[in-house]
């Protein structure tokens, strides 16, 4: 999954978040996992 990662606090003008390829979470027998997604249509017309 594609993860926005603050390893370090700054500015926001130096653009402190970073972009990174994380591997999928997987909830232990006791937690549950929660997915929340953004989709944009693009229908075409």
């Amino acid at each position: 999954m594609k993860a926005w990662i603050l390893e370090n606090q700054a500015p926001v003008e130096k653009k402190p978040l970073m972009l990174k390829e994380l591997p999928d979470p997987h909830p232990k027998p006791h937690e549950m996992s929660i997915l929340k997604t953004n989709k944009i249509n693009n229908t075409v017309k």
